[in-house]
């Protein structure tokens, strides 16, 4: 996937996805080398930005400058404020 192609999708709107797929439904054979399982998921998936879990739209999206995931997950885990 370009960078052009994956800023297209994750500017995509959730309205503008028919249909959203359902993440439970993705299948990934976890024996393949990491490159081909994100390939398949995308595949499978269409948008990994927008999908439904559990039947809610989902909607990823990351800021720039944010603080990193694995911190806030640590945080959250934890029990700490920020």
């Amino acid at each position: 996937m370009t960078e052009t192609e994956r800023k297209t999708l994750q500017n995509t709107p959730l309205r503008k996805i028919a249909p959203l797929r359902q993440l439970d439904e993705v299948h990934i054979d976890r024996t393949l080398p990491q490159a081909e399982r994100l390939e398949q998921f995308c595949a499978q998936i269409g948008n990994p930005y927008c999908f439904l879990c559990g039947g809610t739209p989902v909607k990823l999206r990351f800021a720039e400058d944010g603080e990193p995931l694995e911190s806030i997950l640590m945080r959250y885990f934890t029990n700490q404020k920020r």
